[in-house]
């Protein structure tokens, strides 16, 4: 998380439009699945279920009107009707083996209808010829009637249950193809579900994340603003508000130094004023010194402190603070004589200390 934190925000923008992509292209993935899968149905459906659920309702037809025929060609006696009668019987074994091309996972029950179908088209065919040439005996009329009707009624059975099937088979399919869809729509809505709450939940926690990163500088510039310069900035990341963050500490150090500076500057001023107004006036060597020795003693911290004169190799003592010159301590010193002989040398400052307790005495 910390590195997609890094991120700038025209890239987490890109990130947020990646997943709203992404989740655009697992809809389209599933529609088409489901198309394909649909279409794949249906044209089985219009090649294979619906012929031959149209093939099984034309054999029904069909068996009515040989029926028809062949009891028309037995009142009449009339032989054309009965070759009418056989060009059905023809047409409607080729309409069954049509319907074992198609599906040929059908080919036992179509066969097993054939066979039945040509029991009765021969049974109907033999008896109703007989009939017409005279050559059907009255005592086994009924006998050979019943049998031809026994034959149909078995044909009849298992057309009317094969059509049943196919009908029940094509109404599962369709069925199937409804359940499917459902289930389609169904699982669009929770893709589409995920992929909004999934894009609000990464929008939500990139656009707090920054908007937290924003106020954080926002209430780091009022506190500079403020002229709260000692504002801890920390946690700089590398996106935008990361580089603003780094700015902001930047012209903080920079407020700062100037402050530190203008301080200084504003120190050393008051000190030459305060110098310039000890040395104002029509003063003797002694006075002047003395008012400077004030002046410095203050600023540099000293309890005591005294003021040579360079004459030629010598240092003659001039004026002294918080000195008393009567005190016995000697007030003039050759070059190189003493450590205020080795100042003057050295050009330097020395310092020595008697005690901890006691102060630092500068030379």
């Amino acid at each position: 998380m910390s590195g997609v934190r890094d991120l700038s925000i025209r890239l987490k923008v890109i990130l947020v439009a990646v997943i709203g992509v992404m989740g655009f292209l697992v809809v389209i993935w599933a529609n088409f699945n489901y198309y394909l899968d649909t279409n794949a149905q249906l044209s089985h459906l219009k090649t294979t279920e619906y012929p031959v659920l149209g093939g099984a309702h034309e054999l029904e037809i069909a068996l009515a009107d040989i029926e028809r025929t062949y009891e028309s060609s037995f009142l009449e006696s009339d032989k054309d009707t009965l070759e009418e009668g056989r060009q059905l019987v023809l047409l409607t074994k080729s309409g069954i083996e049509e319907l074992q091309r198609i599906s040929p996972k059908l080919s036992d029950r179509l066969e097993k209808l054939s066979k039945h179908f040509d029991e009765y088209s021969k049974s109907i065919d033999s008896y109703t010829q007989d009939f017409i040439e005279g050559k059907l005996d009255v005592d086994i009329t009924f006998e050979a009637f019943e049998q031809v009707s026994h034959k149909r009624s078995l044909y009849e059975r298992d057309l009317r249950a094969f059509t049943e099937t196919l009908g029940y088979d094509f109404g599962d399919a369709i069925q199937g193809m409804q359940d499917k869809g459902i289930i389609a729509v169904q699982r669009e809505m929770a893709i589409g579900s995920v992929l909004i709450v999934s894009i609000i939940f990464v929008a939500y926690i990139l656009v707090r994340d920054i908007l937290l990163a924003i106020n954080k500088a926002v209430s780091v510039a009022d506190e500079i603003a403020k002229g709260n310069l000692d504002i801890k900035i920390s946690n700089l990341r590398d996106d935008e508000t990361g580089r603003l963050m780094h700015a902001l500490r930047t012209m903080r150090n920079r407020l700062k130094e100037q402050r530190q500076s203008d301080e200084v500057r504003a120190n050393n001023q008051m000190r030459i004023t305060q110098l310039n107004d000890a040395m104002r006036g029509d003063l003797s060597l002694e006075r002047l010194s003395q008012k400077v020795l004030s002046c410095m003693a203050s600023e540099l911290n000293v309890l005591v402190g005294r003021l040579f004169e360079v004459d030629g190799d010598t240092l003659n003592y001039v004026s002294g603070y918080a000195f008393d010159a009567s005190n016995g301590e000697k007030n003039n010193f050759k070059f190189g004589e003493s450590l205020v002989g080795q100042c003057a040398v050295d050009k330097s400052v020395m310092a020595d200390s008697y005690t901890h307790s006691e102060p630092t005495r500068p030379y």
